[in-house]
Protein backbone atom coordinates (compact mmCIF):
# COMPACT_ATOMS: atom_id res chain seq x y z
CA UNK A 1 0.00 0.00 0.00
CA UNK A 2 1.33 3.54 -0.75
CA UNK A 3 1.85 6.09 1.41
CA UNK A 4 -0.15 9.21 1.92
CA UNK A 5 1.25 12.52 2.08
CA UNK A 6 -0.55 16.01 2.92
CA UNK A 7 0.74 19.08 2.68
CA UNK A 8 -0.48 22.17 4.67
CA UNK A 9 -0.05 25.61 3.43
CA UNK A 10 -1.42 28.23 2.91
CA UNK A 11 0.37 29.04 -0.24
CA UNK A 12 -0.16 26.22 -4.06
CA UNK A 13 2.72 27.68 -5.40
CA UNK A 14 5.10 26.76 -2.43
CA UNK A 15 3.56 23.53 -1.90
CA UNK A 16 3.54 22.69 -5.98
CA UNK A 17 7.14 23.66 -5.62
CA UNK A 18 8.17 21.69 -2.70
CA UNK A 19 6.66 18.66 -4.45
CA UNK A 20 7.95 18.84 -7.91
CA UNK A 21 11.53 20.37 -7.13
CA UNK A 22 12.40 18.31 -4.36
CA UNK A 23 9.82 15.32 -3.40
CA UNK A 24 8.96 13.84 -6.76
CA UNK A 25 12.62 13.95 -7.76
CA UNK A 26 13.89 11.82 -4.71
CA UNK A 27 11.20 9.12 -5.06
CA UNK A 28 11.82 8.56 -8.49
CA UNK A 29 16.12 8.24 -7.64
CA UNK A 30 14.50 5.83 -4.81
CA UNK A 31 11.80 4.09 -7.29
CA UNK A 32 9.29 5.06 -4.43
CA UNK A 33 5.91 6.69 -5.27
CA UNK A 34 3.35 8.57 -2.26
CA UNK A 35 0.16 9.49 -3.02
CA UNK A 36 0.23 13.61 -2.25
CA UNK A 37 -2.12 15.64 -1.91
CA UNK A 38 -2.41 19.80 -1.24
CA UNK A 39 -5.01 21.07 1.38
CA UNK A 40 -4.95 25.13 1.56
CA UNK A 41 -5.63 27.12 4.68
CA UNK A 42 -7.12 29.72 2.90
CA UNK A 43 -10.73 29.94 2.20
CA UNK A 44 -10.33 33.30 -0.50
CA UNK A 45 -6.29 33.35 -1.51
CA UNK A 46 -6.76 36.93 -3.09
CA UNK A 47 -7.94 38.42 0.71
CA UNK A 48 -6.01 35.89 2.70
CA UNK A 49 -8.73 34.34 4.36
CA UNK A 50 -8.28 31.82 6.60
CA UNK A 51 -10.42 28.70 6.95
CA UNK A 52 -11.73 27.19 10.48
CA UNK A 53 -8.91 24.71 11.78
CA UNK A 54 -12.11 22.51 11.88
CA UNK A 55 -12.70 22.76 7.79
CA UNK A 56 -9.08 21.80 7.37
CA UNK A 57 -8.58 18.91 9.59
CA UNK A 58 -11.92 17.51 8.13
CA UNK A 59 -10.70 17.93 4.77
CA UNK A 60 -7.61 16.33 5.35
CA UNK A 61 -9.77 13.29 7.48
CA UNK A 62 -12.01 12.70 4.18
CA UNK A 63 -8.93 12.41 2.19
CA UNK A 64 -7.19 9.60 4.49
CA UNK A 65 -10.51 7.91 4.83
CA UNK A 66 -10.70 7.85 0.75
CA UNK A 67 -7.11 6.04 0.30
CA UNK A 68 -6.02 2.61 1.33
CA UNK A 69 -2.47 4.29 2.34
CA UNK A 70 -0.47 2.16 5.27
CA UNK A 71 1.75 5.16 6.54
CA UNK A 72 1.04 8.81 6.20
CA UNK A 73 3.29 11.85 6.14
CA UNK A 74 1.52 15.48 7.33
CA UNK A 75 3.92 18.20 6.11
CA UNK A 76 2.90 21.77 7.87
CA UNK A 77 3.28 25.12 7.25
CA UNK A 78 3.58 26.95 10.79
CA UNK A 79 3.61 30.02 9.12
CA UNK A 80 0.06 30.29 8.83
CA UNK A 81 -0.88 34.09 8.13
CA UNK A 82 -4.28 35.68 8.45
CA UNK A 83 -4.22 39.20 6.64
CA UNK A 84 -0.40 40.10 8.25
CA UNK A 85 -0.36 38.26 11.43
CA UNK A 86 1.65 35.40 11.85
CA UNK A 87 0.15 32.07 13.53
CA UNK A 88 2.08 29.73 14.55
CA UNK A 89 -0.53 27.75 16.42
CA UNK A 90 -3.15 27.47 13.99
CA UNK A 91 -0.91 24.25 12.45
CA UNK A 92 -0.53 23.20 15.50
CA UNK A 93 -4.28 23.29 16.03
CA UNK A 94 -4.65 21.78 12.77
CA UNK A 95 -2.76 18.42 13.62
CA UNK A 96 -4.70 18.16 17.20
CA UNK A 97 -7.91 18.22 15.88
CA UNK A 98 -6.74 15.90 12.79
CA UNK A 99 -5.47 13.78 15.37
CA UNK A 100 -8.69 14.15 17.73
CA UNK A 101 -10.94 12.82 14.80
CA UNK A 102 -8.69 10.07 13.65
CA UNK A 103 -8.64 8.72 17.20
CA UNK A 104 -12.39 8.52 17.51
CA UNK A 105 -12.51 6.62 14.12
CA UNK A 106 -10.85 2.46 14.38
CA UNK A 107 -11.97 1.76 10.36
CA UNK A 108 -9.29 4.68 9.07
CA UNK A 109 -5.68 3.65 8.35
CA UNK A 110 -3.05 4.36 9.77
CA UNK A 111 -5.16 4.51 13.37
CA UNK A 112 -4.40 6.64 15.67
CA UNK A 113 -4.99 5.68 19.24
CA UNK A 114 -4.78 9.12 20.77
CA UNK A 115 -4.00 12.69 20.25
CA UNK A 116 -0.07 12.40 21.18
CA UNK A 117 -0.02 8.80 19.23
CA UNK A 118 0.03 10.98 16.22
CA UNK A 119 3.69 12.22 17.14
CA UNK A 120 4.57 8.34 18.18
CA UNK A 121 3.46 6.02 15.73
CA UNK A 122 5.25 4.08 13.59
CA UNK A 123 3.38 4.94 10.42
CA UNK A 124 2.74 8.45 10.86
CA UNK A 125 5.20 11.59 10.43
CA UNK A 126 4.99 15.04 10.69
CA UNK A 127 7.25 17.75 9.87
CA UNK A 128 6.93 21.46 10.43
CA UNK A 129 8.16 23.96 7.91
CA UNK A 130 8.77 27.46 9.36
CA UNK A 131 10.67 30.36 9.73
CA UNK A 132 9.89 30.99 13.68
CA UNK A 133 12.38 30.68 15.84
CA UNK A 134 12.34 27.44 17.89
CA UNK A 135 11.26 28.80 21.44
CA UNK A 136 8.36 30.13 19.77
CA UNK A 137 7.32 26.49 17.88
CA UNK A 138 7.62 24.92 21.92
CA UNK A 139 5.52 27.39 22.74
CA UNK A 140 2.66 26.91 20.42
CA UNK A 141 3.30 23.10 20.98
CA UNK A 142 2.80 23.08 24.41
CA UNK A 143 0.05 25.41 24.11
CA UNK A 144 -1.77 23.25 21.90
CA UNK A 145 -0.98 20.07 23.33
CA UNK A 146 -0.58 20.50 27.00
CA UNK A 147 0.62 17.67 29.35
CA UNK A 148 -0.82 15.44 26.06
CA UNK A 149 2.83 15.50 24.40
CA UNK A 150 6.22 15.47 26.37
CA UNK A 151 9.65 14.09 25.50
CA UNK A 152 9.36 15.09 21.78
CA UNK A 153 12.42 14.41 19.77
CA UNK A 154 13.08 17.01 17.32
CA UNK A 155 14.86 16.06 13.99
CA UNK A 156 16.42 19.26 12.30
CA UNK A 157 19.10 18.83 10.04
CA UNK A 158 22.67 19.08 10.82
CA UNK A 159 24.32 22.40 9.63
CA UNK A 160 27.66 20.78 10.24
CA UNK A 161 27.63 17.78 8.28
CA UNK A 162 27.29 17.20 4.48
CA UNK A 163 23.68 16.38 3.01
CA UNK A 164 24.39 12.22 2.78
CA UNK A 165 25.50 12.28 6.31
CA UNK A 166 22.81 14.62 7.64
CA UNK A 167 19.73 12.59 5.93
CA UNK A 168 21.36 9.38 6.93
CA UNK A 169 21.59 10.69 11.09
CA UNK A 170 17.73 12.12 10.81
CA UNK A 171 16.43 8.47 10.10
CA UNK A 172 18.70 6.98 12.89
CA UNK A 173 16.98 9.47 14.80
CA UNK A 174 13.44 9.09 13.78
CA UNK A 175 14.08 4.91 13.79
CA UNK A 176 15.02 5.36 17.61
CA UNK A 177 11.01 5.44 18.81
CA UNK A 178 9.26 8.16 21.01
CA UNK A 179 7.74 11.45 20.25
CA UNK A 180 9.31 12.51 17.05
CA UNK A 181 8.84 15.83 14.63
CA UNK A 182 10.90 17.32 12.02
CA UNK A 183 11.76 20.94 12.09
CA UNK A 184 12.91 22.16 8.84
CA UNK A 185 13.53 26.00 7.83
CA UNK A 186 11.56 26.65 4.89
CA UNK A 187 14.55 28.69 3.24
CA UNK A 188 17.13 26.11 3.29
CA UNK A 189 16.06 22.89 4.27
CA UNK A 190 13.58 21.72 1.88
CA UNK A 191 16.20 19.16 0.22
CA UNK A 192 16.91 17.54 2.56
CA UNK A 193 13.27 17.34 4.44
CA UNK A 194 12.64 15.75 1.08
CA UNK A 195 15.25 13.64 0.88
CA UNK A 196 14.60 12.24 5.08
CA UNK A 197 10.81 12.14 3.82
CA UNK A 198 11.43 9.63 0.91
CA UNK A 199 13.49 7.62 2.89
CA UNK A 200 11.23 7.09 5.50
CA UNK A 201 8.32 6.44 2.84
Amino acid sequence: MPTGVIHFEDSRKATELFRDKHLQHRLVQLGKDAEIEFISYLEDEKLHVMRSVQVVAARAFGWIGQHDIQKLVLITDLDARGGETLDVEYGFRVLHTLATTMSEDQHVRPYVAAVEDMFDHRDVLVALLTLAPHCRIEEALNFVFGRQLTGVRWVTRDKGAQLPESIGQSIAEIGEGGPKIIRANRSEDEAWLAAVLAEWI
